[in-house]
Parts: C-alpha cells; sequence; structure tokens
C-alpha cells in the first residue's frame, strides 16, 4: 500500500514522467483548463475508505484492457488542459488539478484484461488533513501521448472514526424517505418503524435529534 505523502517522481514510468519534471515550466499557458463536470467519461470510478491513518481503495471499471491506468488526487477541481497539450486531443482534458501530480504524487496500475484496476492507498494520519476533500479522477495511457478511458471524478472527506462529519453540501434530513411498519398498536396505527435515509440528523443525537413525534 502506497499513502498519498509517499510517491516520488522515480515511482512514475516514462510515459508521463514529463508532468512532473516539465510541468512549472508550462503551468501559466496550460493549467487553465475547464471546472466543469467530466464530458469526456468512459469509465467508472469509485473510492471507498475516508479515514486518517486508514486504508483508501479506489476502484476503475471501463479502463483500457491491459494498459497503465494513472489515478491523479487532486486538492481542487480546478481543472487542467495539460495532456491536450501532449496529445493535441481537445478530449484529453481533466477536471480535477494538477497540483499534486506536479510533485509527483500520482498513483499508477495496470488494468487487467476486463479493463477493471484497483488501487489501495494509505491516508496518512496526518490531523491538518481531517476535512479536507481529496478529488480523484482516472485515464489511460495507450501510447507515448495517447490517453483514453477519462473516468468521473470521485470526492473523500477525511475523518475520523466515530465522528459526525456536516459537509456543506449534505442533503438534508431523510430518514423519512423511506420506512417500513414493523408492529402495530391495538388502534392500528404504528407502533415501531424501521427507517432508512440519512442526513445530518440522527435519532439518537441529542444536539441535532430528527423530529419525531410521540404518540
Amino acid at each position: 500500500m502506497v499513502t498519498l505523502g509517499s510517491l516520488r517522481r522515480t515511482h512514475l514510468p516514462s510515459a508521463l514522467l514529463l508532468m512532473a519534471r516539465s510541468l512549472p515550466l508550462i503551468a501559466c499557458a496550460l493549467l487553465a483548463g475547464p471546472t466543469f463536470a467530466q464530458s469526456n467519461a468512459e469509465s467508472d470510478l469509485f473510492a471507498v475508505g475516508d479515514l486518517l491513518g486508514g486504508g483508501l481503495q479506489v476502484e476503475v471499471d471501463g479502463a483500457a484492457p491491459n494498459a497503465i491506468t494513472y489515478l491523479l488526487p487532486s486538492l481542487d477541481l480546478s481543472g487542467s488542459n495539460y495532456l491536450v497539450g501532449l496529445s493535441g486531443d481537445p478530449n484529453d482534458f481533466l477536471t480535477v488539478g494538477i497540483g499534486l501530480a506536479q510533485s509527483g504524487r500520482l498513483f499508477t496500475e495496470r488494468a487487467n484484461a476486463s479493463g477493471k484496476v484497483s488501487f489501495a492507498i494509505g491516508v496518512p494520519n496526518i490531523p491538518s488533513l481531517l476535512d479536507k476533500k481529496i478529488y480523484f479522477q482516472a485515464f489511460s495511457v495507450t501510447g507515448a501521448t495517447t490517453f483514453e478511458k477519462f473516468s468521473n471524478t470521485a470526492t473523500i472527506s477525511i475523518n475520523q472514526a466515530g465522528r459526525w462529519q456536516d459537509l456543506d453540501d449534505s442533503p438534508v434530513p431523510s430518514a423519512n424517505l423511506a420506512f417500513l411498519v414493523d408492529s402495530f398498536s391495538a388502534d392500528g396505527s404504528a407502533r415501531s418503524a424501521f427507517l432508512c435515509g440519512g442526513g445530518p440528523s440522527l435519532l439518537t443525537d441529542e444536539q441535532y435529534p430528527y423530529p419525531t413525534e410521540n404518540r
């Protein structure tokens, strides 16, 4: 397992060593990329895990079979046309920023014959990372300057075990969106119910209780 903070340039395959070495020289010309959603996404990426000092598993489905797949972590969605400058293909833009990739912090794995690839990443146990959002995007390299199968972006927010994390874009309380009555009282009203849903309210949280009615 590698960590977000442990990668160095010597870990990079030759196809994109240029990214880490020459990026500062051309950043002004190429860093101004699109900030909208990845409209060229052809592969599916999802990430599981967000704990300080814990493990993070990133899965990509739909990568180019048997090709090297790059996974870029980022602290922002500033976007980049860096790959466009290498390939000349306007579809090779990135939604994530490449500040971390510039310092050699990116991950590579070879996809299997079905186009699936997994990345096992360690999250550093650094308190200042708490509540930081990390964005991920992947793509395949099938030639010296040929890039394919760009993924959607996925986001994690670093947290600690057993800690409620209230995010700006978290949903409103939604525990009442799905329920199943477990038992009924003598008059036919619900006595107990099984609730599904989520949101920034917990039934057992005294500070932020979900509004209920005793009957």
